[in-house]
């Protein structure tokens, strides 16, 4: 059974502001669709798209205009603009040399601009995926995750470091999250529209009020944080790995509850979760071919889909339809 771990508020106050080896395999994209009256009634309808291939895919993308991009540590970018029933690679300006640079973490922002980090630096596309460059100094950019608020304002980790751009990466500001532990992975990031961040880290939630200046420790100690969002009705979930399933905090109670698993895997991980248009919250494993889950009753219940597979990313487009990125074996 899940334990509860407790966590009080303290000074934040969410209602005022809040393996070394990668495996070359198949990559599909599967899209969901949802019918636009009342889709959190219904039970979403898979398809699969037509591609692409390639390897490991972390990331996807997908702006207002419509345009989605896909990306992994191996295979730069690819790009869709028709709901992924055709795909080009767009990887103008990410080749080293001969190799093609990985992209480990895409975000976009309102006006249709990607961003994307990788072991090289991080990049900008001004004109939906298809050239990417340089922005930044490269020893100065942020590593995945990366998260962009409505504002525009983009969000980068680093080594017990969240870092911040105000002017579309050209420029950052390093915050550290002090915790006494230089080795800090902060692994995901959650911005909200009141500019509080949310981040995932290997030693628990982190919490800042101040757009990334102080953080506090939120709860989930000791446990490794790979996704984590905030409904719009307030609820905060975290996915963790190493079989520990998807926690939700209890804001009655402030303590958080597991809702999803535990697992006797350890290497079950949720790095993927959105929230949907309609309120639905989605998380995907990566792992043991677990595919993604569903709940329409902020984690209450969970319905599985795409079984068998391993799930790294997910978005949704403006029209509902969510799309997830796939590590598969063989071919589908």
């Amino acid at each position: 059974m899940c334990s509860a771990a407790r966590w009080f508020f303290g000074t934040v106050n969410r209602e005022a502001q809040m393996s070394r080896h990668f495996f070359f395999i198949s990559f599909l994209v599967y899209l969901v669709c949802l019918s636009a009256d009342g889709a959190s009634q219904t039970s979403p309808f898979w398809t699969q798209t037509s591609g692409p291939e390639g390897g490991v895919i972390t990331a996807i993308a997908v702006s207002n205009q419509g345009i989605i991009v896909a990306g992994g540590p191996l295979t730069g970018a690819y790009r869709s603009t028709d709901d992924g029933r055709t795909w080009v690679a767009a990887r103008s300006g990410l080749l080293a040399g001969s190799h093609t640079l990985g992209l480990n973490s895409i975000a976009v922002n309102s006006r249709g601009v990607f961003f994307a980090a990788s072991q090289g630096g991080f990049w900008r596309s001004q004109d939906g995926g298809l050239n990417w460059s340089v922005v930044g100094d490269p020893e100065a950019a942020p590593g995945p995750p990366v998260a962009i608020a409505p504002n525009g304002t983009i969000y980068g980790g680093g080594a017990a470091q969240v870092l911040r751009s105000s002017d579309d990466g050209r420029s950052w500001d390093r915050f550290t999250v002090d915790t006494g532990q230089p080795a800090l992975r902060i692994q995901a990031l959650w911005v909200e529209p009141s500019g509080q961040v949310y981040t995932g880290t290997d030693n628990g939630v982190y919490i800042s009020s101040d757009r990334g200046k102080t953080w506090i420790q939120a709860g989930l100690e000791g446990k490794s944080v790979t996704s984590i969002g905030v409904s719009s009705n307030g609820d905060i979930f975290a996915g963790l790995d190493r079989g520990k399933g998807v926690y939700r905090l209890n804001k009655h109670s402030s303590e958080w509850e597991c809702v999803l698993g535990p697992y006797q895997y350890a290497g079950y991980s949720f790095p993927a979760m959105i929230f949907s248009r309609s309120g639905d919250v989605f998380v995907g494993a990566s792992q043991w071919g677990s595919g993604v889950w569903r709940s329409t009753d902020r984690g209450e219940n969970w319905q599985q889909f795409l079984p068998g597979r391993g799930v790294f990313a997910l978005a949704e487009k403006p029209n509902g339809n969510i799309f997830a990125g796939l590590f598969g074996n063989g071919v589908f």
